[in-house]
């Protein structure tokens, strides 16, 4: 399974929702800071990676959150 089908699997864990790829934490009304911190927990254990404290910061939509596990990937595989 490749990391958008992974992290899609996540999102619709947490979020009990089907379309997630579009959701961003300022316009979601369930993404508090526990959501939050259950996503971080998720992403880590299903892929394998781990965020730095900046990187955990920005993490505010589907979109960049799949964009920093690809970055972390990358760098990881280099």
């Amino acid at each position: 399974m490749n990391i958008d089908k992974k992290l899609v699997n996540i999102f619709q864990k947490i979020f009990k929702k089907k379309n997630v790829k579009l959701l961003k934490r300022i316009n979601e009304e369930k993404w508090d800071s526990l959501i939050h911190v259950n996503l971080i927990i998720g992403i880590e254990s299903e892929l394998d990676i781990k965020f730095n404290s900046a990187q955990i910061e920005s993490l505010n939509s589907f979109k960049s959150i799949l964009n920093i596990i690809k970055k972390n990937i990358n760098e990881k595989n280099s």
